[in-house]
């Protein structure tokens, strides 16, 4: 099976190619998007900018690519949210990990880490979240999905 659950773990310490997170897109960061986003100001720097801009759509993915001394080459910030608080969308949530997987697939990234996205501000409940994901990765002999959940 791709889909791996790594426990007691800091999702920026597992080895990966790839982050991924829930986000919003009104440009409102708190829990681990706001972590994630202090890591990389330049790209919440064009996160707030296409925020205001109206560029991002729910269900959409911002794919920042970061620099090659980084720790990952890419950050999947997936809008699972259209505003902040709990009100992620299993739909939402799921068009952007398939336009997330879709990526992988294109740029040869093998490997991601992932939280239990959209269970924490986002609302949504864990029971339904792990099902989708094993769904949309589990039959991807190639990818790697790896859920971290932090101690």
């Amino acid at each position: 099976m791709t889909v791996k659950i790594i426990q007691d773990a800091d999702i920026f310490e597992v080895d990966a190619e790839a982050l991924s997170h829930g986000c919003n897109i009104h440009g409102a960061t708190g829990g681990l998007a706001g972590a994630v986003f202090s890591q990389y100001p330049e790209m919440k720097e064009s996160y707030l900018e296409g925020c205001n801009r109206g560029s991002f759509k729910p269900g959409e993915a911002f794919i920042y690519e970061t620099d090659s001394s980084d720790s990952f080459s890419y950050i999947y910030n997936l809008f699972s949210q259209i505003k902040p608080g709990p009100n992620a969308a299993l739909e939402l949530l799921r068009s952007s990990l398939l336009e997330m997987r879709d990526h992988m697939k294109l740029c040869s990234v093998k490997s991601v880490n992932i939280p239990q996205i959209g269970c924490g501000i986002g609302g949504l409940n864990w029971e339904d979240v792990r099902p989708l994901l094993e769904e949309i990765f589990g039959p991807e002999e190639d990818l790697v999905l790896q859920i971290v959940i932090r101690n």
